[in-house]
């Protein structure tokens, strides 16, 4: 138990300590990719609800 507590608080300092680093460079992109972008995200998550839905309370075959 001892030995668990540690190790999250090991992970947690060093994730803290990643994100507190300054990132100096900035990234651009332009409006056509950004739209590309957002379309090819929508359409994924369209996908994954229409190929989801006849299974998705069917785990313990009650909703929750």
């Amino acid at each position: 138990m001892k030995n668990r507590n540690l190790i999250i608080l090991f992970v947690a300092i060093s994730l803290l300590s990643v994100s507190c680093q300054q990132k100096t460079d900035t990234r651009t992109i332009s409006n056509e990719t950004l739209k590309d972008k957002i379309a090819g995200g929508w359409a994924g998550k369209m996908i994954g609800v229409t190929y989801g839905a006849p299974t998705e309370f069917k785990a313990k075959t009650a909703t929750f």
